[in-house]
């Protein structure tokens, strides 16, 4: 389908790539600061913490100085719904042996049956299949994995001070917390 787009739009200045999941890093890793746009498309979720770090770390690396690492369709970790994989509210914040075991509550029955179907071949099966399945990630990972990003301060510097009786439409309404 995107190969059909492209040559509608008679675009040259675009290749795709669909490479198995050993292979991605080594063939990315060819196109080293040439890339304009890097695209993860519903797929980090489904990597475990070090391949997701690795992918990112990747693609800074192959995108251009002006280049962009556009990231779609990817759950958010800190979120307390899990609508992609479990769908069971915050089973992708749990630690792994909790969610190992907790997975079995969950309505959607083609995900139990596929991580009953791991747990068969041992705990490691059993946690790989739930880190296939999809487990969300947060902005963690962008620090971790881009040097140059800020943690995110904590408490913030400011807060706002806008009520429902005051939305501050016309004024800024920042003060220092106490």
């Amino acid at each position: 389908m995107a190969r059909e787009h492209i040559a509608r739009r008679r675009l040259t200045n675009v290749e795709l790539l669909a490479v198995p999941e050993g292979e991605i890093l080594d063939r990315v890793a060819a196109y080293q600061g040439t890339i304009d746009v890097f695209l993860f498309y519903a797929v980090l979720e489904h990597m475990t913490l070090e391949e997701r770090l690795a992918a990112l770390r990747l693609a800074r690396l192959t995108v251009r100085p002006e280049g962009h690492i556009v990231v779609c369709e990817t759950p958010n970790r800190l979120t307390p719904l899990d609508h992609h994989t479990g769908q069971i509210p915050f089973l992708h914040m749990l630690p792994g042996a909790l969610a190992a075991q907790y997975y079995g509550r969950s309505g959607r029955e083609d995900f139990v049956e596929a991580v009953d179907r791991a747990a068969a071949d041992g705990p490691a099966a059993l946690r790989d299949a739930l880190v296939r399945w999809g487990y969300g990630m947060s902005y963690h990972e962008f620090e971790l994995a881009f040097d140059d990003c800020r943690p995110t301060p904590w408490p913030p510097a400011t807060t706002r001070c806008c009520t429902p009786r005051d939305p501050c439409a016309a004024r800024s309404c920042t003060s220092r917390p106490r």
